[in-house]
């Protein structure tokens, strides 16, 4: 594997490939709601984030508008993800005041930690002189968040996909990105963790592509096209240069 002879510039997914949920998204919820004084069980919100998850997923997604989006829209299905969720584990009414504060929850640092070994991969690709930058899925709570965890100056470049009114796995989001920066497709590389959305939506804009694979599943794609680690992935450049 030797994508980095012809890569100029380098884009990251950001939650479940440069950072992850600080503890269950239940907690979070419920340190929240506690701030407001409102009780909320933080197991039964995670009984319930997949059943809600997927009953959204396809208004979410928008496959049917060609995965148009805006920051508009973007945070009215977070709200309104926020609100199901809450729906039947909450004893009292909720107040919009804690849907609010639950979504402005994670565009603060508290509310994730750093994948290990991922500032180490991005500095030696700093080393390298690439354009770096994240292409996230995630509204503009993912600037702020960044931010927040003083990790935004690794990056050249922070773009929600809301900003530029395509997500991920519109290629048309790929491609406003490359024209933004002048490259050819075969310049760049994204990295994600997600087959459908990050590698599959890449390739499909005619970037390179690499799978954050780090639970080992059974992905049905080039294995040479996936690592379990950056530590791991900064040995196989290593090796192949």
């Amino acid at each position: 594997m030797n994508f980095l002879g012809q890569i100029k510039a380098v884009f990251f997914d950001a939650d479940d490939t440069i950072v992850e949920l600080n503890g269950s998204l239940g907690k979070l919820y419920a340190d929240v709601a506690k701030r407001h004084n409102v009780d909320l069980c933080a197991d039964s919100i995670n009984s319930r984030v997949i059943d809600v998850w997927n009953s959204i997923r396809l208004e979410y997604r928008n496959e049917a508008g060609n995965y148009t989006t805006s920051p508009q829209r973007e945070k009215a299905m977070w709200i309104k993800f926020i609100g199901l969720l809450l729906d039947d584990v909450c004893r009292e009414p909720i107040r919009d005041t804690l849907y609010h504060s639950i979504y402005e929850e994670f565009a603060y640092a508290r509310s994730r930690a750093l994948k290990k070994d991922v500032l180490a991969f991005v500095g030696y690709l700093a080393e390298r002189d690439m354009v770096l930058g994240v292409l996230s899925n995630n509204d503009s709570r993912i600037c702020r968040l960044l931010v927040d965890m003083q990790i935004a100056s690794h990056f050249d470049h922070v773009i929600p996909t809301a900003e530029i009114g395509y997500k991920k796995p519109s290629p048309r989001c790929f491609d406003i990105v490359r024209e933004r920066l002048g490259f050819e497709a075969k310049e760049l590389l994204y990295i994600g963790d997600n087959v459908e959305t990050d590698y599959h939506g890449a390739r499909s804009a005619g970037w390179n592509a690499l799978c954050f694979n780090e639970k080992g599943s059974d992905y049905e794609i080039d294995p040479a096209h996936q690592f379990a680690s950056y530590s791991d992935l900064i040995e196989r450049l290593k090796k192949s240069t």
